[in-house]
């Protein structure tokens, strides 16, 4: 069997989410997450992949899947270049199990081009959010040299329309 090249790879490792954004165009959050099998699987046949990007609902909340996706990458030997990670600055995004597994994805990708401003864990820049929290968040990743708090750079403009709804 042929081992394929993929440019541009999005994973959604949960439809779960802590937080119910008006704006938000994954729908209303599912107590769902993607499975062991479905991840081997959708691997079987990657040689390498150029951009991975992790989505949820918040993928904070599902590190158990980041962490297969990630041994399953290293195991059939999948060379990554980029991985890219939108939080939505909620307590989850700091817990040790995340933090630990975003620095064990960007050891593992290739390019790590932070100081061109490609970072690799985004806040959301979501002024819908209002997170008391966000304060000790931004503080706690910014010691990261692959985290950007897309707010206070405001290259995101959030959606504001109806809400969509799709399915995983």
């Amino acid at each position: 069997m042929d081992s394929v090249y993929i440019r541009n790879f999005s994973i959604e490792v949960t439809r779960r989410c802590n937080m119910a954004c008006s704006h938000c165009m994954r729908g209303n959050a599912m107590t769902l997450d993607i499975s062991h099998a479905y991840i081997r699987n959708m691997l079987s046949r990657v040689r390498a992949v150029h951009n991975i990007n992790i989505t949820g609902g918040e993928p904070s909340l599902n590190v158990k899947a980041m962490r297969y996706f990630l041994s399953n990458l290293k195991h059939r030997g999948i060379h990554v270049a980029r991985f890219y990670i939108v939080t939505n600055g909620s307590l989850s995004s700091i817990s040790p199990d995340f933090v630990e597994t975003c620095c064990a994805l960007y050891d593992y990708q290739t390019e790590k081009v932070e100081d061109t401003g490609r970072h690799m864990l985004e806040l959301s820049d979501d002024r819908f959010h209002k997170s008391a929290e966000r304060e000790k968040v931004v503080s706690r990743l910014s010691g990261l040299s692959f985290f950007r708090d897309a707010w206070s750079v405001g290259t995101h403009v959030p959606f504001q329309g109806r809400k969509m709804h799709s399915r995983f």
